[in-house]
């Protein structure tokens, strides 16, 4: 039981990760309208380690696709809104 409520807590943190992501692609693109210097978040930004050339996620397990999406938004994340 104690294993079910942590994969399901685990699925929800990930849920909310994908909706912030969602929001600051809204929130990039509103901006564009308005600023001419604004520069909209492509996924390739969004998602680095993801998205490097070296990955492949065709070779990939459901479950280590799942954490190296998991793994590139938290370092996303981090950046964005600790810098580090």
């Amino acid at each position: 039981m104690e294993a079910y409520n942590e994969a399901s807590t685990q699925r929800v943190k990930e849920f909310a990760g994908l909706l912030n992501g969602q929001a600051l692609q809204i929130i990039s693109g509103v901006g564009g309208m308005f600023d001419k210097h604004s520069k909209f978040l492509t996924l390739e930004k969004l998602y680095p380690n993801l998205f490097k050339k070296s990955l492949n996620t065709k070779n990939m397990t459901q479950e280590q696709a799942e954490t190296a999406a998991y793994s590139a938004w938290k370092a996303f994340l981090r950046k964005a809104f600790l810098g580090v």
